[in-house]
């Protein structure tokens, strides 16, 4: 059993759950005293939870402390950062952060802002890939781009940044797409591999193994260049299409106000963490595709996305 699906299982087991009781939570100390949670605003299962869950194992060696994962979805993350946002500044809550915090902010002011949380490092981004059933109708960018009927994708969430990825590409070829939104990519997983959807635009973590054993194809990535963990699957430029490149990314964030002392040592355990050979070579395997920046330059990338996603999902019709 390869290390995705070892994940995979131990997120369908709740491993978190049963990891909680190996905390020592005496309430005294130094930190940390007791089991940290890292909330995972997504559902189990997919893309984010395994990245997040791989990560969580190893910065229990890094922390000195058990990480107990939860999953927290709905509202494309909002449920979930929320929690986050709420919880008590003393670094026994952290939480996974991706890209659809900037969707939320724009499309509704009430959600978790950036403002409202401390970003302490992103450990991943990697560019988006449109996939299809092995034995579904469409086998090609080609199919899709040509078909006679509406092609359905299937997303994590209304306006989240798979869907953004689809609607730049019903865009880009003038085309219009029919939108299924689920609470996280392992409901939108499960209906590409069950052909309840068409096709879907997803980070390429999670439907790996599904390429693997020939269930699902990979037919193109939003990139300027062939990944280098794909080099076989072709740009949409390649193809003849001028889709822009689109990426998401996964970091670690806290609730504002954590001491000093406490968010430092969070830093630098996240930091040895991401460096440790353990975990690199766990996430080369998975192929996840690491690129590390520290609090300020994590934050300053928000800030900088902010606007631009914004003005995208403008274009787009999905803000008013």
């Amino acid at each position: 059993m390869n290390m995705r699906r070892k994940l995979a299982a131990l997120a369908v087991l709740g491993v978190g759950l049963s990891l909680s009781a190996c905390g020592n939570d005496d309430g005294g100390g130094e930190y940390p005293s007791g089991a940290v949670e890292l909330v995972i605003p997504w559902d189990a299962g997919g893309s984010s939870d395994l990245a997040a869950r791989l990560f969580g194992t190893h910065l229990e060696d890094s922390l000195g402390t058990t990480v107990t994962s939860m999953n927290v979805p709905g509202a494309n993350g909002a449920q979930g950062w929320a929690e986050l946002a709420s919880a008590e500044p003393d670094g026994n809550t952290i939480g996974l952060i991706t890209y659809d915090i900037l969707t939320n902010q724009a499309m509704d002011p009430a959600t978790t802002q950036i403002d409202d949380l401390d970003f302490l490092m992103q450990f991943e981004e990697q560019p988006l890939a449109l996939y299809v059933h092995a034995d579904g109708e469409f086998q090609s960018v080609d199919d899709i781009v040509n078909a006679e009927r509406t092609v359905t994708f299937g997303t994590s969430g209304l306006g989240g940044v798979f869907h953004q990825g689809a609607g730049l590409f019903a865009q880009s070829v003038d085309r219009e797409f029919s939108y299924v939104p689920f609470d996280g990519s392992g409901g939108q997983l499960t209906a590409m591999v069950g052909q309840h959807v068409d096709a879907i635009v997803i980070s390429p973590t999670a439907p790996q193994q599904y390429v693997d054993d020939g269930t699902l194809k990979m037919l193109a990535v939003f990139a300027d260049e062939r990944s280098d963990a794909f080099p076989d699957v072709p740009t949409f430029q390649e193809l003849g299409y001028e889709v822009p490149a689109h990426s998401s990314f996964r970091g670690i964030a806290a609730p504002n106000g954590l001491e000093e002392e406490v968010r430092a040592t969070l830093v630098e355990s996240l930091k040895a963490t991401y460096d440790s050979p353990e975990f690199q070579s766990q996430a080369e395997e998975m192929e996840l595709q690491l690129t590390y920046l520290d609090s300020e330059d994590f934050t300053a990338q928000l800030n900088d996305m902010a606007p631009t996603v914004s003005d995208l999902l403008s274009s787009l019709g999905l803000t008013e």
